[in-house]
């Protein structure tokens, strides 16, 4: 089958990643090429040649001043029509059009976004599970292993303490360096669980929802701003909770319990069709290639000045003058009190 449309993957070049993320583009190539990809799209080295680009960028919190960054960046510039990014930030701001792994549905638009799980889980044993693994019956009700970086997340345990069908929440004080072993035991408990807990955290988003599909089990997801991944129906293998009923999850858990194998499976099938290793860029590609066919704005810097310093996107980030005074005087209030 001849490639019709070309890509070319690289960093921003005015960004830092942090370092796990500078072998990034390696791998993408190696898997690009060791799962076929290549007969859906042509790998291309030349920005110039290339159908689109796609930035891979760093999970660094952007602010502000990360404005002058993009306005200056040189492919940006020449080929702002073409120029898609890959984005896993806890707290995108959408400089760019792209697909973005955490933005909140508050900041979704259609338009300008795309929404995939977390493509490259810092767990990676979870690529390696089998469909053979993933038909063990579960001996758990339902599991999570966490810190309470939410509310949500200490209340999600209180209201569970009282269940007493078998579950395990454990408090976890890590971020990404979990040992083998931590790794390991975090995927048996998945296969051991009927439902997986993914409250959200820092951002609505949980990468348990992920990693709940590889095991083929139900994510229940606790986030009110949550946004469904794009092109996948995902309410055919998972819940979800409001925040504010969150004493309703045992309920929730009991009504579609004689239901959790099969949603589980389906989650299995969407993992290895979407979102799997061989499947996940052909997916992120699909979707920058829809959402440039679709897109009825020229594209090109006035296009992107003019969203970046609006008002507006200003003010859904928190970064008018006004809401930082504000956020300053109750810091100090906060200091005031303490002392």
């Amino acid at each position: 089958m001849h490639a019709v449309n070309s890509v070319h993957f690289c960093y921003p070049r005015n960004s830092s990643f942090k370092s796990w993320e500078h072998e990034t583009l390696a791998n993408v190539k190696k898997e690009f090429f060791a799962y076929g990809i290549d007969r859906e799209y042509a790998w291309c080295d030349s920005p110039e040649e290339a159908t689109i680009i796609v930035w891979l960028e760093s999970n660094t919190f952007k602010f502000s001043d990360h404005i002058r960054n993009v306005e200056t960046e040189p492919l940006l510039n020449r080929f702002p029509e073409k120029v898609f990014c890959y984005n896993y930030d806890d707290h995108p701001a959408g400089f760019i059009d792209g697909v973005y792994a955490q933005m909140p549905h508050s900041r979704f638009d259609r338009g300008q976004h795309r929404c995939i799980n977390l493509m490259f889980q810092h767990n990676e044993l979870i690529y390696d599970l089998t469909d053979a693994d993933t038909q063990r019956s579960p001996s758990l009700l339902c599991s999570f292993r966490g810190s309470f970086s939410h509310p949500i997340r200490p209340a999600m345990f209180k209201v569970c303490e009282g269940m007493a069908s078998p579950h395990a929440l454990q408090i976890v004080d890590k971020w990404y360096n979990h040992s083998e072993q931590e790794k390991s035991d975090f995927v048996q408990e998945l296969l051991d669980s009927k439902f997986v807990l993914c409250p959200r955290g820092l951002a609505p988003y949980s990468n348990r929802t992920g990693e709940a599909m590889a095991a083929g089990r139900v994510p229940i997801i606790i986030a009110d701003d949550s946004q469904n991944f794009s092109g996948i129906e995902m309410e055919r293998y998972a819940l979800w909770l409001k925040e504010a009923e969150i004493a309703r999850l045992p309920e929730l858990m009991l009504q579609n319990e004689s239901r959790a194998g099969e949603m589980g499976r389906i989650a299995r099938q969407v993992w290895n069709e979407k979102l799997g290793r061989g499947k996940r860029l052909l997916n992120l590609l699909n979707l920058i290639m829809e959402l440039k066919e679709n897109r009825t704005a020229v594209v090109d810097m006035d296009y992107y000045r003019a969203r970046w310093h609006s008002h507006e996107f200003h003010r859904a980030h928190g970064w008018t003058l006004r809401q930082r005074l504000e956020r300053k005087v109750k810091q100090t209030l906060r200091q005031v009190v303490r002392s």
